[in-house]
């Protein structure tokens, strides 16, 4: 019967979860992806289908890494290479590729706020991040009448000793600070701009702020034929299944509904199922009464030499680990040099230690100990361990 409640409930559960999913108003995925095929308000959907208006000989999605793609390129057909993302994902083999590509009549153009820092290095640049709203113009006459805004933190550009490229864009309110720029290679030319998000739905859309993407591919030739990169952005949000199952709400809920079910299940199991864990009890320490045994039977033989013995073994071993002695076997170390030693070490009263030693190889040499001498051994002994404790 409980069973019966239990599986009920976890349908119930799964009955409203279901519910509200599909009746609840689908969420807005600010996601900041770049790709062309997403219509989130940070993909660039709208950018690249707009793109057969603005170049008749249209626009094709690479979906292969850099090299592979320039070697389908055909000679003589004028291509312009771009890619537009948050951050520029190239290493230098591509970049270098990218720059022959562009000395061979054709065009490389990069939209991206944050660059590498080799790149920067190499085209005697700096990056200039800050907040607050910058108004970005373009510099071509024809086009330098309208000011753009977008968003609340800008990225520029600032020029360096021994720069060879040409300005093509500011931030309006000082022309020191370009964030759109161009480097010649004979009758081609590579261009960056730092207003990735201008191509992006959101502001393609917007009605103030939505040309300022076309006016920025003006500056590549209107018969090229457009290779959009779409591989890198690919390649970057290349991601583990759990993060992808995370990205998207549906998902998500799903996979926490299912961690909910075996959370229950695992919760119900171990009540039904669990059995009392029986008590036990370590193991009782009888060394004590082992050595009580075999002294007994040490001393009903009236073996006192074996008891003696005893005692100065477990006393030497004692004070070899408490004090670091290394103690030979015996008649292999004298036993002033021991009794010196230890004396040393642990500070007791030397000529007491040796006449504690003195008594120890008296005893391990004779055959037969009596009651006295065994009583004064072990006096002695332990005087010595509460003396320097």
């Amino acid at each position: 019967m409980k069973r019966a409640a239990y599986m009920a409930l976890l349908l119930a559960a799964v009955g409203f979860f279901v519910w509200s999913e599909t009746t609840r108003p689908r969420e807005i995925d600010w996601s900041e992806t770049f790709r062309p095929q997403d219509r989130i308000p940070y993909g660039t959907c709208i950018a690249f289908n707009s793109l057969s208006a603005l170049f008749p000989a249209g626009a094709v999605r690479v979906r292969r890494p850099v090299p592979e793609q320039l070697e389908q390129h055909r000679s003589g057909r004028k291509t312009a290479y771009c890619f537009v993302g948050g951050s520029l994902p190239f290493d230098d083999m591509e970049l270098r590729r990218l720059e022959a590509f562009a000395a061979e009549g054709n065009y490389v153009f990069i939209a991206a706020s944050r660059l590498p820092d080799t790149l920067y290095s190499y085209f005697k640049l700096s990056r200039i991040d800050g907040y607050g709203k910058r108004e970005h113009r373009l510099l071509r006459p024809e086009l330098s009448g309208k000011s753009y805004r977008f968003g609340a933190w800008f990225h520029g550009l600032q020029v360096e000793e021994g720069f060879a490229g040409e300005v093509l864009g500011t931030l309006a309110d000082t022309l020191a600070t370009p964030d759109f720029v161009r480097f010649r290679y004979g009758n081609g030319a590579l261009l960056l701009n730092t207003n990735s998000f201008a191509f992006t739905n959101y502001w393609v859309l917007d009605s103030l702020q939505g040309d300022y993407y076309a006016k920025i591919l003006s500056y590549l030739p209107e018969d090229a034929e457009i290779w959009w990169d779409e591989y890198k952005l690919e390649e970057r949000e290349s991601a583990p299944v759990f993060r992808v199952m995370l990205r998207y709400p549906a998902l998500r809920h799903a996979w926490y509904l299912l961690l909910l079910a075996a959370l229950l299940y695992l919760l119900f199991r171990i009540r039904r199922e669990q059995r009392p864990i029986p008590r036990i009890a370590p193991p009782a320490n009888r060394s004590v009464e082992f050595v009580a045994a075999v002294s007994a039977l040490y001393y009903k033989e009236r073996d006192h030499a074996g008891i003696a013995r005893k005692q100065i073994d477990c006393f030497l071993d004692e004070m070899a680990r408490l004090y670091r002695l290394q103690i030979d076997e015996p008649h292999e170390q004298s036993d002033v040099q021991l009794a010196g030693e230890l004396a040393e070490r642990s500070g007791a009263d030397r000529e007491k230690t040796e006449r504690l030693f003195q008594l120890i190889g008296e005893i391990r040499r004779e055959n037969k100990v009596g009651d006295y001498r065994l009583k004064e051994l072990i006096k002695l002994m332990e005087l010595f361990k509460h003396t320097n404790r």
